[in-house]
């Protein structure tokens, strides 16, 4: 049973094909989602993929995809009003710094990222939900790209959760210098609690993509 729309989140994720890294990977999980004030209400473990559309590089790759099922709770040194969505965040971020083992597609009460290794026209042969007639969604944003500065792989695949961009981002040292010089004048006022914002640097998640 899920709450109503908007009181949980839904993760999509790549874990390690081998049981003992997922499970150490799927226990820093929900230590640190319980840490920042959210209860784990279940996984989908793997989530139902058809692995014979992928080539042989995507295939020899490819991640254990899991969904996890989180609802608000409370944290000590987490104001009450924090939303969802902001603890949620301060998951994501807190476990992609904790672990390289994982990647979280989105993780999030409003949006799926479905991704991967593949052509455009794979997705939906792929991810078998995305074919259920009980499926529906406000909008859905696809784009696709072929790697030319760094080599494909299913985490650097697009789209990324928050934008679709067509081409190179050139000033990309640049916007990650400028963000680094940023860091010692950020601050929050009661979003994040008695939490200390610079555990959640550095800002840029640095994984080897535009």
């Amino acid at each position: 049973e899920l709450p109503p729309f908007g009181g949980y989140g839904v993760g999509n994720i790549f874990l390690p094909q081998q049981t003992e890294k997922r499970d150490d990977c799927i226990k820093i999980i929900e230590r640190i989602a319980s840490k920042v004030g959210l209860v784990v209400l279940g996984w989908r473990t793997p989530l139902p993929v058809n692995s014979s559309i992928l080539g042989p590089n995507a295939r020899a790759t490819e991640p254990f995809i899991a969904q996890i099922f989180l609802s608000d709770g409370s944290a000590e040194g987490i104001p009450s009003t924090t939303s969802i969505e902001c603890k949620l965040f301060l998951a994501r971020r807190a476990i992609a710094m904790r672990s390289r083992e994982l990647f979280i597609c989105s993780l999030s009460s409003r949006t799926i990222t479905y991704k991967g290794q593949f052509k455009p026209d794979q997705l939906f042969e792929y991810y078998l939900d995305l074919r259920s007639e009980r499926l529906s969604a406000f909008l859905a944003v696809v784009h696709s790209r072929f790697s030319t500065n760094s080599f494909p792989s299913w985490s650097r695949a697009h789209p990324f959760r928050r934008i679709a961009h067509n081409g190179e981002i050139n000033t990309m040292e640049g916007n990650r210098n400028q963000i680094r010089t940023r860091e010692a004048l950020m601050h929050t006022a009661q979003a994040f609690g008695d939490l200390r914002l610079d555990t959640y640097f550095p800002v840029d998640e640095d994984i080897g993509s535009d």
